[in-house]
């Protein structure tokens, strides 16, 4: 007769138990990944300042892009190791939106005092709706979300191999126009809405017991959706003090 205390399964459900993400658990790393991100936005947009070049300010802009665009890939691709990953990824994004956000502040004044609230009422808002229950992450919303991304990511090509072979450019990407403003506030609905599945991720993973990396890895989705929204919000107010002007 064995010991009914070293059972095999019972060392794999204490196993699963405390190696396990929490909800707990993933709200800390999000949390410190939005502040690497923040810490180094700030450190670009000191430089920026300090040596008032136009080069310097792009020369980040692009380091900041291309290395979050590798290490975003590396971490899909590598999730076992987004501990090391998601931290890197915070900090070149970090990177990427100080510089952005200091060439849109350029142009329009306070418009980053605008874009950064508005950015995480959204996601607060939609962390209530979600909670209680009146946005539910179904099939037929994540249907939508990826149709919808396919199709803003097309209209991009589109306008890019045009833009590469004549002067023109879709308008509805581009002016001030009400059709142009009105597909970028759908551009951010998509990016909220995005969030409820990025919620319905994480709650799925601590539900079903997923190993502690994907702390790291939820929190770098979350993120990644978050960038998107900031970046959109910035897009649609900049639109918006277009219009104004004209």
């Amino acid at each position: 007769m064995s010991n009914p205390v070293l059972k095999d399964h019972l060392f794999i459900q204490s196993a699963t138990k405390t190696q396990s993400m929490t909800l707990q658990g993933t709200v800390v790393k999000t949390f410190a990944l939005l502040l690497l991100a923040a810490t180094s936005a700030s450190w670009v947009w000191y430089n920026i300042l300090k040596y008032t070049n136009a080069k310097v300010m792009f020369t980040y802009l692009f380091l900041g892009l291309i290395g979050g665009i590798i290490i975003g890939f590396l971490t899909v691709l590598l999730r076992t190791w987004s501990a090391l990953l998601a931290p890197l990824y915070a900090l070149f994004e970090g990177a990427f939106l100080g510089s952005i956000s200091f060439y849109f502040e350029l142009r329009y004044p306070g418009i980053v005092l605008q874009a950064l609230p508005l950015t995480f009422s959204l996601l607060f808002c939609m962390l209530f709706l979600y909670t209680i229950g009146l946005i539910k992450a179904s099939r037929r919303l994540q249907t939508i979300i990826a149709i919808s991304l396919g199709a803003f990511t097309m209209t991009v090509l589109i306008d890019w191999g045009l833009s590469m072979f004549s002067n023109f450019h879709l308008g509805i990407l581009h002016g001030s126009t009400i059709w142009s403003i009105g597909f970028s506030l759908l551009l951010v609905i998509i990016g909220a809405l995005s969030l409820v599945m990025d919620f319905h991720f994480i709650e799925k993973r601590v539900k079903e017991g997923s190993p502690r990396y994907m702390e790291w890895y939820s929190a770098f989705g979350l993120m990644v959706t978050l960038v998107w929204i900031y970046l959109r919000v910035l897009d649609l107010i900049s639109k918006l003090q277009d219009r104004k002007r004209r």
